[in-house]
């Protein structure tokens, strides 16, 4: 009996492990994703105030 319990408590204690690594693992792929998004929104700003600029170029 004793040795059944002593399972379960060490699955408690991997799942939480395991559950802590998922957890983290998840805000390291979160973070990525939000650097991406940032730098993509950068680039986006810099090719339309370019595109702006040839077409006041191009107007004027």
């Amino acid at each position: 009996m004793k040795t059944g319990k002593k399972i379960k408590a060490v699955s408690l204690g991997r799942l939480v492990k395991d559950l802590i690594q998922l957890l983290d693992h998840y805000s390291s792929v979160a973070v990525s994703m939000a650097a991406a998004a940032a730098a993509f929104h950068s680039a986006l700003d810099a090719f339309e105030l370019r595109s702006g600029q040839a077409v006041e170029r191009f107007v004027l």
